[in-house]
């Protein structure tokens, strides 16, 4: 009997990917799923043209962009800023509450807040117009985008060189427009263990503790909730909630007649004081009410440590003087004392929290700053210096190590190891030993690979921020350039030398298992957004050293994800080998970790072949399995295939 035919397995269609594009005529922008890339499509003399008409026109933009901004603070000056604040933080809210936003509200709340508290509130109890409240909205957002503009065709000056300005920009844009340096729990999380051990300060010059920060920031968003009523007439689904689960937890106390009477609400105000419950009602107020706007984020208090929080990071008006410098008076790069002062204190000393991100979004510059004005020798010796236990620095090796650790249990680490290499020919940009003498922060030993990590607890500079050659240069190579620097010298060691051995802080040796492969890792506590993934522009600008080969540079609040995503050392391991190829890919620009991760799970780390062409590739959307994970409780994201089939796939780039 012949054997019958293999059922033949149905074809299975792949889902269509939505294309889109906009054509500018000299330059076509094409976002394709869940990628995005730019290509050039100017001849030279046409980019020639078009250069001498920035050139030209460049002194009128930003003629244009002083007068959009003469004209903001003028209407912002015109009423009382409170009303002007809390009319716009409602329309924000409303904005970010609908899922409506644009990612322009919070940085809008931020510039309006700069300058509103730059000068007293003159005009008290004037309430703004309906019309010119959207013309400040307006300003807010199109002065914000035109500075982007405005720097982004730089170039044209010819005051920069190629690098120099793309460097500006990326840092200038970023700075302009990116909020957020990792997920909520986990600042929290590092900003409770970095904070706690200097709670003594705290205690001694204001009364509470590093911990009643974030929980008074905290206190305050559910206060906010609980007294907001929308247009559609309902509360707020925290109000709610928390109102069905007194009621399902008291129900002894609402009987048919104090339900009928309302006087369940008395005992419900004895339990929950932050209800506001006046006369059996709650106190409400409508999101869209210019002139209650102020009251609805007016700060109450139920708690004596709640309000020294709030009054020793509150700023009044007429001080946020640091915004309007001798040159560029209210410009959105300004230095502004917001963010470590973000509480608005009025003429009568009330208080109000017009944005409810911002706090959450400064702890640790709020604490730091804290520290520093409370005690400016214990702020240099005891949390700046390196040479105690609870000092930042010290702090951020010591977190980095325990992060290794659970993520690679069967790895050996040392933190603070030595090693002697002397190299005559070898001249970098990292300090050279004349002993030769040198220290790794942290070496990871084993059978599979080795792992030199160096961790830089430096910040970046608001001058950087706002685009400062040499700050930029000089922040850029502490946090990043140093760190590969030194962790090239000691793999340039381990190479050398027939049997490397480090020693640790006792003495003892610590022999490389592996010389084979060596990861090299550096670890930044500063956020420089998209530049850390950015290493070639680096090189280029004299950050990096020409001859060190690229390490994986990672931000701390982006290696914390990955201690609970990678499933096993080989994973780990082959997303460093895909990873550290990418660098030398110059069209990737303005990625974050946490995309090329995601894409890693989805895509194994490869640029689609369509973007060849392409001058400039952008990644968007692929965080949002982890974005699931950690905001809302989600499955675990998982990688597509095994590693073992990831490595017979072939690399498209």
């Amino acid at each position: 009997m012949p054997r019958s035919r293999h059922r033949k397995k149905p074809k299975t269609k792949r889902p269509k990917i939505k294309v889109e594009k906009i054509d500018h005529g000299w330059g076509e922008i094409v976002r394709k799923g869940k990628d995005i890339f730019f290509r050039n499509k100017m001849t030279e003399e046409q980019h020639q043209q078009y250069m001498q008409q920035l050139r030209d026109n460049r002194p009128k933009a930003y003629a244009e962009i002083r007068q959009l901004i003469d004209e903001l603070v003028g209407l912002i000056n015109k009423y009382d800023k409170l009303l002007v604040l809390g009319s716009i933080g409602s329309y924000c809210y409303e904005k970010m509450y609908n899922q409506e936003d644009d990612g322009l509200s919070e940085t809008a709340m931020e510039y309006l807040l700069s300058i509103a508290l730059v000068t007293d509130n003159k005009n008290n109890g004037v309430a703004p117009e309906i019309d010119d409240l959207h013309k400040i909205v307006e300003l807010l957002n199109k002065i914000r985008r035109y500075f982007e503009a405005y720097f982004a065709v730089e170039r044209a000056t010819g005051k920069y060189s190629d690098i120099e300005h793309e460097l500006r920009h990326d840092m200038i844009a970023d700075a302009l427009f990116i909020r957020g340096e990792g997920y909520m729990s986990h600042i929290k999380q590092l900003y409770l263990e970095m904070f706690t051990p200097h709670d003594a300060i705290f205690q001694k010059h204001y009364g509470f503790s590093s911990k009643d920060i974030p929980e008074t920031f905290e206190k305050l968003e559910e206060m906010f909730s609980y007294r907001i009523i929308f247009p559609d007439g309902k509360a707020h689904p925290r109000h709610q909630y928390r109102v069905a689960k007194w009621i399902t937890e008291n129900r002894d106390k609402v009987t048919q007649e104090s339900w009928e009477t309302s006087g369940y609400l008395d005992e419900m105000a004895k339990d929950i004081p932050e209800m506001m419950i006046k006369d059996r009602q709650f106190g409400f107020y409508p999101i869209r009410a210019i002139n209650t706007s102020a009251k609805l984020f007016q700060i109450q208090y139920f708690n004596p440590v709640q309000e020294k929080v709030v009054r020793s990071i509150a700023l009044k008006f007429g001080q946020n003087t640091p915004f309007i410098p001798t040159k560029f008076e209210y410009e959105v790069l300004n230095k502004s004392l917001i963010y470590t002062k973000p509480i608005v204190e009025d003429e009568e000393g009330h208080h109000y929290l017009f944005s409810m991100n911002i706090g959450a979004r400064n702890y640790f510059k709020i604490a730091q700053s804290l520290i520093q004005q409370a005690d400016p020798k214990y702020y240099q010796h005891s949390f700046l210096g390196n040479r105690i236990l609870i000092a930042k620095d010290e702090f951020i090796e010591s977190k980095v190590l325990a992060l290794f650790q659970k993520m690679l249990p069967g790895v050996s680490f040392n933190k603070g190891v030595t090693y002697t290499y002397h190299e005559n020919d070898l001249d970098m940009k990292c300090a050279k030993a004349t002993d030769g003498k040198y220290e790794l922060d942290i070496l990871g030993t084993g059978n599979a690979a080795t792992y030199l990590i160096e961790v830089k607890a430096g910040l970046i500079s608001d001058e950087a921020k706002r685009g400062a050659l040499s700050s930029l240069k000089t922040d850029l190579s502490g946090i990043i350039g140093d760190a590969i620097c030194q962790s090239y010298r000691a793999h340039r060691f381990i190479m050398h030398e027939k049997r490397p051995v480090f020693k640790d802080v006792r003495g003892q040796d610590i022999p490389v298992l592996n010389k084979e492969k060596v990861y090299r890792i550096s670890v930044s506590f500063s956020y420089v957004g998209g530049l850390m993934a950015s290493l070639s522009k680096l090189r280029q600008f004299g950050v990096i050293d020409e001859d060190a080969d690229f390490a994986w540079a990672v931000h701390i609040f982006d290696l914390i994800p990955f201690t609970d995503l990678m499933d096993s050392e080989e994973m780990f391991m082959d997303y460093l080998d895909r990873r550290i190829e990418l660098y030398r890919d110059s069209r990737l620009s303005s990625v974050d970790e946490m995309q090329l991760l995601g894409l890693y799970f989805d895509n194994n780390l490869k640029i689609r072949a369509s973007f060849k062409g392409a001058t400039h590739v952008g990644l968007n959307g692929y965080t949002k399995e982890i974005d699931k994970f950690y905001d809302k409780g989600g499955p675990k994201p998982k990688k597509k295939g095994s590693v073992k089939e990831v490595k017979r796939g072939k690399r498209r780039l």
